[in-house]
């Protein structure tokens, strides 16, 4: 029975490691920000304003 618990044990180890990593990139992935295509807004200090910014 111990091998048996073990193994149980392994197995739930690795499906619990799984789940956490999947629920961590499924999280970030839903970043909105990772979809946003408008320009961001950014203030210039020789300006002083607020410009519009194209990091492309």
């Amino acid at each position: 029975w111990k091998y048996v618990a073990m193994v149980l044990d392994r197995l739930f180890l690795w499906i619990f490691t799984m789940a956490c990593v999947m629920g961590t990139f499924g999280i970030i992935l839903q970043a909105p920000t990772l979809y946003d295509d408008r320009l961001s807004l950014v203030r210039d200090p020789k300006k002083g304003c607020i410009s519009a910014y194209s990091p492309r």
